[in-house]
């Protein structure tokens, strides 16, 4: 029976810790291979000649437009110089960054996909996830409000709202005047269970 072979891909990613680089650059080479697997027993340093482990740079190109790496670049700066020297007291003091979220708001991202006659960025679906992801290498805390705003806050009213409540809603919220929530119940929530009522609708 032939050995088992495992190829895998890795993302380098291009950053630096002495600030913003041309988006081609790489941090630095990437590896011909791992070297032999010394996790399954038997296992040699090949399989028919090839190596275990093998790795590769993805070409960006492949997968984003410019438009998606200038997104990925300006957050990629603003979580560098505004998100990483506040985030660590953030989370000692348990105190919601309100300063970083009106940024934020001024930079567009809490509005990435949705189209600017809903008040938006007008972006797709890659440039709100690279957002998300650039943010999240920082801070979990910043990048969960992005995506916790636009995507249970805003998208249900996208999605499912009628014209008059996206006309009404959406542009306060991808303009980030407003910040979106999501609430959620069923017939047995747990711990988390809560009484409401309505009061003067």
């Amino acid at each position: 029976m032939e050995p088992y072979v495992s190829y895998v891909s890795y993302v380098f990613p291009r950053c630096s810790a002495r600030g913003p680089t041309p988006v081609r650059r790489h941090c630095g080479a990437a590896p011909a291979s791992f070297g032999p697997s010394r996790a399954r027993a038997g296992a040699g340093a090949s399989a028919g000649g090839l190596p275990l482990f093998s790795f590769r740079a993805m070409d960006d190109a492949l997968y984003f437009s410019e438009a998606h790496l200038a997104v990925r670049e300006m957050v990629r700066e603003f979580a560098r110089d505004h998100v990483a020297p506040v985030a660590a007291q953030h989370d000692a003091d348990s105190t919601f960054p309100w300063d970083n979220v009106a940024r934020m708001a001024d930079l567009g991202l809490l509005g990435i996909p949705w189209s600017e006659e809903l008040g938006g960025a007008g972006f797709d679906s890659i440039a709100y996830l690279l957002a998300i992801h650039e943010m999240a290498k920082v801070d979990a805390s910043h990048a969960i409000t992005i995506s916790a705003h636009t995507t249970l806050g805003t998208s249900p009213i996208v999605h499912f709202g009628t014209d008059a409540q996206r006309a009404r809603y959406v542009p306060l919220l991808a303009q980030g005047k407003v910040l979106g929530g999501f609430g959620f119940t069923g017939p047995d929530p747990g711990p988390l269970s809560t009484c409401t009522h309505a009061v003067g609708l």
